[in-house]
């Protein structure tokens, strides 16, 4: 009788953290959305990207970190992964955003295609972001 308490205490355990879990991921991925979609935007009108991953562009997950974001309606950091999926082949997009005035601005935006080469997308002295 005492084992099958602590299996349904640990079981409940399991299904309260992965709802926690589940939860916290679909709220990141809300409010990464208008930053993601910037940069892929800009990645889809990069030549550098399309001869190597193709159209259409499809993203397949997006990982990363957001700082500050929700705190305010105009502030916060975006520093993402996203990683793209075409007809020619896979890639990641690396994008630092900042979200200001009149919402979400690029700050610097990098490809690397599946061997690993790099290339930039939009420089970080094209942008007008503050430093972290």
């Amino acid at each position: 009788m005492r084992g099958r308490k602590v299996v349904l205490l640990c079981s409940g355990a399991v299904v309260v953290i992965a709802t926690f879990v589940a939860l916290q991921h679909r709220r990141f991925l809300r409010q990464s959305r208008p930053a993601a979609r910037i940069a892929v935007d800009r990645a889809t009108a990069a030549r550098s990207v399309l001869d190597v991953v193709g159209t259409p562009i499809r993203v397949e997950r997006v990982r990363g970190r957001l700082i500050g974001v929700g705190d305010c309606a105009d502030c916060g950091n975006a520093d993402l992964t996203i990683w793209l999926v075409g007809s020619k082949g896979e890639g990641k997009l690396l994008e630092w955003a900042q979200n200001g005035y009149r919402g979400w601005h690029l700050c610097s935006l990098s490809f690397i295609d599946a061997n690993g080469r790099e290339s930039v997308v939009m420089p970080d002295e094209s942008a007008r972001c503050e430093r972290e």
